[in-house]
């Protein structure tokens, strides 16, 4: 338990509890210093980081529901995904390849066939397995 405690009080953390309770609470550190309404200062406290941390955690939550989501829709299209990805890491280190040798155009018919041929045993691998 005593390990909880310690990220709060490090001197990045501890300076920002005043503004932090002044925020979530709505009430000035004038008031929060005040003791007669100590109680009903507690509770509107209390009340607001609530409402903060379910709010936080909504959207974190939905985030992460979202992105799962996507992750479901596009992990059917992982092949495809995978081919163009492909395409353009060639077509791209093609034209670094290019600068650095000196050759204007990189895409002969020779190197354009390689790849097809490449794609399409791809193609005829996944469907045997």
């Amino acid at each position: 338990m005593p390990c909880l405690a310690l990220p709060f009080l490090s001197p990045c953390v501890l300076p920002l509890v005043p503004s932090y309770l002044s925020f979530i609470s709505g009430i000035s550190l004038n008031e929060l210093s005040r003791e007669k309404n100590n109680a009903k200062v507690k509770k509107i406290a209390l009340l607001h980081s609530i409402m903060f941390i379910l709010g936080f955690s909504l959207v974190f939550i939905l985030l992460g529901a979202s992105a799962s989501l996507v992750g479901k829709i596009l992990l059917q299209y992982q092949v495809w995904i995978a081919r163009i990805g492909g395409a353009f890491i060639i077509d791209w280190e093609g034209k670094v390849i290019g600068k650095a040798v000196g050759i204007r155009k990189w895409a002969t018919e020779d190197s354009l066939d390689l790849i097809e041929y490449l794609l399409d045993k791809k193609e005829t691998d996944s469907k045997n397995q």
